[in-house]
């Protein structure tokens, strides 16, 4: 379980740095500002974790189903950025979704220091907890603008933050199972006529967006 939090966890400070990389740079000073005080003042709860209290609760499966019934409404939200960006009609629909940066950051960041004050556990907490939080404060920009140098094109900007997002849902989905599906293998015969019909909607709507696209075209 812990290497699907690992996954997860990584997924989506990428996705995050791919949405803050459509920010101004002050904006996402900003950003790392609030997320840096997050940290500050959620060490007084983190100091109170222990390991086998996290064990605990990526074992209850309904918490882990939440979580990721979460993670896809703001993976909804950021898939309808990524659709309705280049859209001139709806530019106020997608600057207010761009100015969303996502609220999953932010139990991901206390995850991580609750994860070094494990590692480091003789050192001083309030000192770890101000690390952490000049971590964040100079990883957020900076990294932010790497990707923008990195991939000076929003098209690909875009699509990065739309597989990240994606690749997040499937982990989630996979950490929700946590061993307790199971498969029985059940002997059906195959229905011809449902598959016909299905291979004709899909041949219907497919011809249908074909000839749509070449008539918006002309």
């Amino acid at each position: 379980m812990s290497y699907f939090v690992t996954i997860l966890v990584i997924f989506i400070i990428f996705a995050t740095l791919f949405k803050l990389s459509f920010w101004k740079w002050w904006q996402v000073l900003l950003f790392g500002f609030l997320c840096a005080g997050f940290v500050v003042v959620s060490c007084r709860w983190s100091i109170l974790q222990s390991k086998t209290q996290w064990v605990a609760l990526f074992r209850q499966h309904t918490v882990i189903q939440n979580a990721v019934v979460w993670l896809t409404l703001e993976s909804i939200a950021g898939f309808a950025f990524c659709f309705i960006r280049p859209s001139r009609p709806y530019k106020w629909v997608s600057k207010c979704l761009q100015w969303y940066p996502g609220l999953w950051i932010f139990p991901v960041l206390f995850y991580l220091q609750t994860q070094t004050i494990f590692t480091l556990s003789g050192s001083n907490f309030n000192l770890l907890s101000y690390g952490v939080a000049a971590v964040v404060l100079a990883a957020f920009p900076l990294l932010s603008m790497g990707l923008q140098r990195l991939c000076p094109a929003p098209q690909t900007r875009e699509e990065l933050y739309f597989m990240s997002l994606i690749f997040a849902i499937i982990i989630g989905l996979l950490a929700t199972t946590n061993g307790t599906v199971s498969y029985r293998y059940v002997h059906t015969p195959v229905n011809i006529k449902i598959l016909l019909i299905s291979i004709a909607i899909f041949l219907l709507f497919f011809l249908a967006g074909v000839f749509w696209h070449r008539y918006r075209h002309k």
